[in-house]
């Protein structure tokens, strides 16, 4: 037999799409003991699936979106955020979630890739 070295560029022929409805259900057992969240993208980095969206039963919820406009806060929600961040804790990267799923924009699935 012949094997393949770390790194070999026979391995970026090779193709397995992920399809979604059939993750689903493994990623949901996987999970569930821990209630993390998980995400699998693809080569291209795009989210194919956000455990956050599955149902109970492991079904997942597929809706396509416009994309997301920003609104101007009301004085209440600013009110809000000005006590959350004053008693917030500095030490934490503050978490944004990427709008359309790219993972590009997070260091471990850009290294996973």
């Amino acid at each position: 037999g012949e094997s393949l070295g770390p790194g070999s560029d026979q391995l970026d022929n090779l193709d397995f799409p992920i399809n979604p409805e059939r993750v689903a259900p493994v990623l949901r057992r996987l999970i569930s003991p821990t209630r993390t969240r998980a995400r699998i993208y693809d080569r291209d980095a795009n989210l194919l699936l956000d455990s956050r969206h599955l149902y109970s039963r492991g079904q997942i919820l597929r809706y396509d979106l416009p994309p997301v406009e920003e609104e101007e806060p009301d004085l209440v929600e600013r009110v809000q955020k000005f006590i959350f961040d004053f008693f917030r804790n500095t030490d934490l990267p503050v978490y944004h979630e990427q709008p359309g799923g790219n993972g590009a924009a997070f260091p471990e699935v850009v290294k996973a890739l």
